[in-house]
């Protein structure tokens, strides 16, 4: 797992996908708050803003009516 995108996801759900044939523990590193908390803070303040501006565009239409939802 990596610090990607927001809006980008991966779930794993069933028990093949944790199969040691198809993910493998490679390494690890600590998540410090001095290294990411910034990174984070950054982060949300720049979906936030995304999703402001995107609200303003579409005059408050919410992203679920323009994609759709069943």
């Amino acid at each position: 797992m990596k610090l990607g995108d927001y809006g980008i996801q991966i779930c794993l759900k069933s028990e093949a996908a944790f199969s040691s044939e198809r993910l493998k523990f490679v390494n690890h590193h600590e998540a410090t708050v001095e290294r990411y908390y910034q990174i984070a803070i950054e982060r949300d303040d720049n979906a936030r803003s995304t999703y402001r501006n995107l609200k303003e565009k579409t005059k408050g239409t919410l992203l679920f009516d323009m994609i759709g939802r069943d």
